[in-house]
């Protein structure tokens, strides 16, 4: 499953509708850039076990990307590598996942300026009804 970021509020708004109408009881998160520039497209697929992320940042130094998790979120924040060469990918992203990963099991990669984020999806608890 891929996603684009949302375009405009309004996409946003529509998708947040339709996700309200199907999962009337799930947690709702925004997936607005927090950057006045759209966030850089991502692939996001999901498998089995884990959530594969993966995002290209052109001109991103490697020691000026901050990678955040929550459940269903992951942020990126990335810098350019200077002033002479602006990144179009730097600012704060937000990517809203599929499913609840583990944020502790993240496993990150970042070369040739592309970064690949994996993560585990969290395990289901079953509880027993006395």
């Amino acid at each position: 499953m891929d996603r684009k970021p949302a375009k405009s509020i309004f996409d946003e708004l529509y998708r947040l509708m339709n996700h309200l109408l199907q999962n009337p009881y799930a947690p709702i998160r925004l997936a607005v850039s927090v950057a006045e520039k759209p966030a850089p497209y991502a692939d996001i697929i999901e498998t089995p076990h884990e959530i594969h992320l993966t995002v290209e940042l052109p001109n991103v130094s490697p020691n000026k990307l901050r990678i955040g998790a929550d459940r269903r979120l992951l942020e990126i924040k990335a810098s350019g590598s200077d002033r002479t060469h602006p990144s179009p990918a730097e600012g704060v992203h937000n990517y809203e996942l599929p499913a609840d990963i583990q944020p502790k099991s993240l496993k990150i990669t970042f070369h040739n300026n592309i970064l690949s984020v994996i993560a585990q999806k969290a395990r289901k608890e079953k509880i027993k009804i006395n």
